[in-house]
């Protein structure tokens, strides 16, 4: 399904990036992992990487944060944001930001990986999947 992409996860969570890596490379993704902003950016530095997934909020750090500095190396990477926060992060700041898809937590996997491949294929298209039905809204 993804074809030997690479996507980096970036979660703060060691069980729920092992979720997703597991999923994603089930369907064919190269998988980078990463559990705080500097481990990311380290990956970013070292891999070439097609799609970043990230929480919203990090140990040292948040997703917005991983956002900016990407954008300040110029990379231009398609970039989704998992929020489940109460806080929750205002979705239209999120899409100025250059975030392409937001997952609210909960979300189920099949969407995930539908979101994950949707991204992939239309790169900075934005959208929120906050409902099941909202996949198949995508471009």
């Amino acid at each position: 399904m993804l074809n030997g992409k690479s996507i980096l996860v970036v979660d703060r969570d060691p069980l729920m990036r092992e979720i997703l890596e597991d999923s994603l490379q089930l369907v064919d993704a190269e998988v980078h992992s990463a559990g705080t902003l500097k481990d990311a950016l380290e990956v970013l530095a070292s891999a070439s990487i097609d799609a970043v997934i990230c929480e919203d909020y990090l140990e040292r750090g948040t997703g917005l944060e991983l956002l900016e500095r990407m954008k300040n190396c110029e990379l231009d990477i398609p970039f989704a944001i998992m929020t489940g926060s109460e806080q929750g992060l205002c979705r239209e700041t999120l899409f100025k930001a250059g975030v392409s898809v937001i997952f609210e937590k909960p979300f189920g996997l099949d969407d995930f990986l539908e979101g994950m491949r949707l991204i992939l294929v239309n790169g900075h298209s934005t959208q929120s999947l906050t409902d099941p039905d909202s996949v198949s809204r995508l471009p």
